[in-house]
């Protein structure tokens, strides 16, 4: 019995990934063929599956900027380049995109310690850290035993001198790590989708208006209240807006 559930459980799966394929294709052809609105559908299928990948979000960011939908685009292109950072064509697509915004923010200037320090942080995507650290952790294991087993001293110090510095960038690894799963928890940015939404000063309908934003601004939530968020943008500035006038990257 526990061998058919696993064998029905693996056609499913492969069932999944076939199926995924499918409309990965079929969202292709049919950008290829300018049918940008079916291409987004076939792609926002794949999503819904569950089979999230930077090439889905790419593509799907691309169809949404051929369809005029310049907020759901830079959406795609920033969770694209979340699994996928560095990644040249998104970056290009992404500041592409960027160029059609109205509002200009100023973004704050920074250090190079801060830039080098961000760079590093951002290398990999959370998915690749724990992959690598993952094997990094099964190479010092292996290490560790191979040190216990053999017994010539040459060897074993060797072995000693390779796994100081392995050790010191697990642990490392493992900070940064976290950080980076913190910092997933607690930022949440998000992008405009209205063409233009005002920022007001309270969560209430009847607010004062502070200032207006258009499609396609990228901004950090920090407070909810009903059905209202409190935004910061890279200036500094801060304010109320519905929650319905943007998605969360």
């Amino acid at each position: 019995m526990r061998k058919l559930i696993i064998i029905l459980l693996a056609c499913i799966g492969l069932g999944a990934a076939n199926q995924a394929d499918y409309l990965f294709q079929q969202g292709n052809e049919a950008y290829k063929n300018n049918q940008y609105s079916e291409a987004i559908t076939h792609y926002e299928s794949i999503l819904r599956m569950g089979k999230t990948s930077a090439s889905v979000y790419y593509n799907l960011g691309n169809a949404y900027y051929k369809n005029n939908q310049l907020g759901k685009a830079i959406v795609n292109y920033e969770r694209a380049l979340l699994l996928a950072p560095h990644d040249g064509d998104i970056e290009f697509n992404l500041h592409i995109a960027q160029l059609r915004i109205v509002d200009k923010i100023a973004a704050p200037e920074f250090d190079y310690i801060f830039k080098v320090w961000q760079s590093i942080k951002y290398t990999l995507s959370l998915n690749q850290w724990m992959l690598s650290l993952f094997f990094l952790m099964i190479l010092i294991t292996l290490l560790i035993i191979l040190q216990w087993f053999i017994k010539n001293r040459g060897v074993q110090n060797i072995v000693r001198q390779v796994l100081a510095p392995l050790a010191g960038i697990f642990i490392f690894g493992i900070f940064l790590f976290g950080i980076r799963v913190r910092e997933d928890i607690s930022i949440k940015n998000a992008v405009i989708l209205e063409q233009k939404v005002n920022v007001v000063s309270e969560p209430a309908a009847n607010a004062t208006e502070v200032f207006a934003l258009h499609e396609g601004v990228k901004v950090r939530i920090i407070d909810r209240s009903g059905n209202f968020v409190r935004i910061r943008l890279s200036d500094g500035k801060d304010g109320w807006l519905p929650a319905s006038a943007l998605e969360i990257i």
